[in-house]
């Protein structure tokens, strides 16, 4: 089976907000309350804020 690394695109926004909130989840449940969890993930992976990230030339996301 190969696997392909591909850069992220608008269309790949829902997938890349979710995988990125559970990926910081699990890696870091352990290291706050989860009020402040909660704020942060929906702060940092609001899609509005992936959005412009996804949008912004000097950012890259890549995807399997």
């Amino acid at each position: 089976m190969e696997i392909q690394f591909r850069k992220c695109t608008i269309e790949d926004l829902s997938r890349l907000c979710i995988f990125s909130r559970d990926i910081f989840c699990e890696s870091f449940k352990d290291s706050c309350s989860p009020e402040d969890m909660k704020a942060f993930l929906n702060r940092t992976y609001h899609p509005d804020r992936m959005r412009s990230e996804l949008l912004n030339p000097d950012s890259s996301f890549y995807i399997l």
